[in-house]
């Protein structure tokens, strides 16, 4: 005889399974303390947010800025919590390629796990990749973007 799987709260799913896809909304607000990349002092960033193996978005380059207003809202279907939300700052160089500043990856069952499903605003650090360092001197710089802020209603998962 099988036993039933231990019930949540209500209205909420088990992690790593849904019956429908939901909706996370992220907002990316700012960053500050970035890198000056060219010799005038000054960097043209952006972000990049990329769910999964999908499609990345990435929101306007701020040229000629080391703290970086976007305010820019993002929209993702959710096929699977066990995903990881990563937000990736970069900076826009046309005859070189995207140069890396920095990273933050954001598991989505931590926002599942959450009461209110959110994170809340606050700022996060900028990580290097993986297993590497920042190639110039340089500390983690914050960003202030998401953080889930929402709740579950009709299988949605609202970040701002």
């Amino acid at each position: 005889m099988a036993r039933p799987a231990a019930a949540g709260p209500p209205g909420r799913a088990e992690p790593g399974h849904h019956d429908a896809p939901m909706l996370l909304r992220v907002h990316v607000m700012e960053a500050r303390g970035l890198p000056a990349i060219y010799l005038n002092g000054s960097s043209d960033p952006y972000v990049r947010l990329q769910l999964g193996r999908r499609r990345p978005r990435a929101t306007t380059v701020v040229k000629r800025s080391l703290t970086p207003v976007w305010d820019e809202e993002f929209g993702f279907l959710v096929g699977d919590v066990a995903e990881e939300l990563v937000v990736s700052v970069l900076n826009e160089d046309r005859f070189f390629g995207a140069e890396f500043l920095g990273r933050v990856r954001l598991p989505l069952t931590a926002i599942m796990e959450t009461d209110d499903l959110s994170l809340g605003t606050k700022w996060y650090q900028l990580q290097p990749r993986s297993g590497g360092k920042f190639k110039r001197k340089r500390r983690g710089t914050p960003i202030r973007f998401p953080s889930c802020h929402g709740m579950e209603s009709s299988n949605q998962c609202f970040v701002a």
